[in-house]
């Protein structure tokens, strides 16, 4: 869940896209292409009955502007334009359509931890004026949906919710239609990982005394592919089929088949062997199943074994390429495996991020949280100019094997360097880089994992400008997404190197230096929490303007997570992770940070 309460539209929100989303009777046909400077076309088809619709769709960002244009077969133009914090938790939008000249609106969105609005209003003489706002926070929230229109004087509009979130469950009440609509509305995610959910609404009309429930569920049969369900009181039923697939030079395509009946059987519902575009015998009821395919051929890729074996597959990919890049690391972990029985078990990973034009936290952060990641507590470090946010894995089963990525999953530190504050000239170095990436920062987890930037490579002098400010927003320039450190959890070995004392010792006796910045082990004030780390590897990296030099890589940490006091005489056997100390501590990641610093590797050096 993210901090906030947010705006009134997200009231019900999970439960009317499961149950809503992506049902249609029509066929669809939708290709988007990138350009290398970040402008998005999607072109975009549909047949109803004999009538054949179609848009084109161009999408431009500059900066915090974003401007998107939608020209259709009626000679209709849409324009909206959208200006993202122009002041803190601000966003301004403004559209219109041509030649519509009654179509111009206004809208002002403000965002806080405790509160959402957002208010509109239309470019006419007499216009409908829109206001929503909500109170609470990220758990439970209250708001109201009213518009008014000036020109007759009445509210056309006066609508009222209520919504309850927890990690897995949302549920939400709403008033609609003045008064004359009750829905009550209900989410639960099942299996983060395979984005399994299931959800429900029943709605109730106090003019017609009809009540109305749809239940619906979903499911990836792997992580390109969905299906979808849902089925209501009354008799009309259809089955619909999505098909796509991604292709080279960022294509992406959509097509979508549907084909609606009716049922006469009763009582039953029967979901046997399923083709796309082929029928379902279903009992007095509304079924509609979405088989969303994305391959290289149009057809579903069998090799996918679902969500948790593709994540695994990305963190792996993202582990070799760290320990092909820091050799420093790859012969720790292969001197505590042999030390240790072949057991460990990773307690975080770690990235760094440039907190500007979207390549900030939220970059990386997008690809954990779609696989169940949940966000936790922020820290903030002024002096040097960053802020992180750390996530948990979701809770799934792991055998007695696993380590390493198959392993229990690790938690996830995320930073950024808050480029604002930052002197003109870094920011304009910074800037330039993330702009001409076009949409990298969309492909952040894709780029750690293939070990590549998602800007070109930059010049010296700019990298000695950054380095000579912060050597984090060096680092990052060089290194991009990264994994910056992967950290061994201590307390889960079986040898006594469990002991972080022990394990420090035993790797600095083979002769690999520790990061010394405010003491070799870094203590949380509650003791509970204990670290330490390598100085970075060091890279020979060319830059663009053919120099090459040594550029620091990442390092790798340790962290023992001691028992909470309330655990303290449970049995060693009993312990399980949840017992320990959980989460992080600024004033020991403020030391671990400084391990690509230049004082430590020129200590690594002497």
């Amino acid at each position: 869940m993210g901090k906030g309460p947010g705006l009134y539209s997200d009231i019900g929100k999970k439960a009317r896209d499961l149950l809503y989303r992506d049902y249609q009777s029509d066929h669809k046909f939708t290709v988007t292409t990138y350009t290398s400077t970040g402008v998005a076309i999607t072109s975009s088809g549909t047949k109803k009955g004999e009538l054949f619709l179609a848009d084109v769709n161009t999408q431009l960002k500059n900066k915090n502007i974003t401007t998107d244009i939608k020209v259709d077969t009626n000679s209709k133009l849409f324009t909206t334009i959208t200006v993202d914090e122009p002041a803190p938790g601000l966003k301004t939008i403004f559209s219109f359509v041509v030649p519509d000249q009654k179509s111009g609106k206004v809208e002002l969105q403000y965002l806080h931890e405790y509160a959402g609005i957002s208010t509109s209003i239309g470019l006419t003489a007499s216009p409908i004026v829109n206001f929503s706002g909500v109170a609470g926070n990220n758990c439970v929230s209250l708001g109201t949906d009213l518009s008014f229109d000036t020109a007759t004087g009445n509210f056309t509009k006066c609508n009222a919710g209520l919504s309850f979130s927890t990690a897995d469950l949302i549920a939400s009440l709403t008033l609609n239609d003045k008064a004359d609509t009750l829905a009550a509305s209900y989410y639960h995610s099942v299996s983060p990982l395979t984005n399994t959910a299931v959800g429900a609404e029943l709605t109730h009309s106090f003019s017609s005394n009809e009540n109305t429930l749809t239940i619906g569920t979903q499911h990836a049969l792997d992580p390109l592919t969905t299906l979808k369900a849902r089925v209501n009181n009354y008799g009309k039923s259809y089955c619909q089929s999505l098909f796509g697939f991604a292709g080279v030079q960022h294509l992406k395509q959509l097509s979508s088949f549907s084909s609606p009946f009716q049922t006469k059987s009763r009582n039953f519902i029967s979901l046997r062997s399923f083709s796309p575009g082929k029928s379902i015998s279903v009992g007095k009821r509304n079924l509609s199943i979405i088989s969303r395919s994305k391959s290289n051929d149009g057809s579903q890729d069998s090799s996918f074994q679902g969500g948790e074996s593709f994540f695994r597959s990305v963190l792996a990919s993202m582990e070799a390429v760290y320990l092909h890049r820091n050799p420093t690391a790859k012969a720790i972990l292969e001197l505590v495996r042999s030390a240790d029985d072949n057991q460990i078990c990773y307690d975080h990973v770690a990235f760094r991020t440039f907190g500007v034009n979207g390549y900030g936290i939220d970059s990386m952060a997008n690809f954990f949280m779609d696989f169940g990641y949940t966000q936790r507590e922020e820290l903030k470090f002024p002096a040097k100019k960053l802020k992180a946010l750390w996530f948990s894995p979701p809770s799934i089963p792991i055998s007695d094997d696993g380590r390493d990525v198959n392993g229990p999953l690790p938690r996830v530190f995320i930073s950024e360097l808050l480029v604002d504050q930052m002197s003109p000239q870094a920011q304009e170095i910074i800037r330039k880089y993330t702009e001409i990436s076009g949409r990298g920062n969309k492909h952040a987890a894709l780029a750690s994992a293939l070990g590549s930037l998602t800007w070109e490579k930059p010049l010296y002098s700019d990298f000695q400008q950054l380095a000579r400010e912060s050597e984090y927003a060096a680092w990052t320039l060089v290194n991009g997404y990264a994994v910056n450190h992967v950290t061994i959890s201590a307390h889960r070995l079986k040898s006594h190197l469990r002991n972080i004392k022990s394990l420090n010792q035993f790797i600095e006796e083979t002769g690999y230096r520790l990061n010394s910045d405010g003491g070799v082990l870094k203590v949380s004030p509650d003791g509970l929490l204990l670290q330490s780390s390598t100085v970075a590897d060091s890279v020979s990296f060319q830059f663009s303007d053919g120099v090459t030099e040594s550029v620091p890589c990442s390092y790798i940490e340790f962290a023992e997570r001691l028992i909470l006091p309330q655990y303290k005489n449970l049995p060693e056997k009993e312990v399980k992770e949840f017992h320990r100390r959980d989460g992080f501590e600024v004033g020991n990641a403020d030391k671990i940070f400084e391990s690509t610093s230049k004082d430590q590797l020129t200590r690594r050096a002497a």
